[in-house]
């Protein structure tokens, strides 16, 4: 029996754009990042299965920008 795919990873992601920092749902097909790869990336978190269904309003509220220190 074969064994089921496994569902891509979810990752939030906090990119540098025009205004300032951008968070973004970005995916994992197993080997490669599947988002646009000219963008400065901050950080980024690796979601929960459940947390992936989330709104970015809320995924942003739970995993905030860690600013650097000065």
């Amino acid at each position: 029996m074969a064994e089921k795919p496994k569902p891509p990873t979810t990752w939030l992601v906090w990119v540098q754009g025009l205004k300032g920092p951008n968070p973004q749902l970005w995916y994992d097909d197993g080997g490669r990042f599947v988002g646009p790869s000219e963008i400065v990336v901050l950080q980024r978190n690796e979601l929960p299965s459940p947390q992936s269904e989330f709104h970015l309003d809320t995924l942003a509220t739970l995993y905030p920008l860690e600013q650097e220190a000065a």
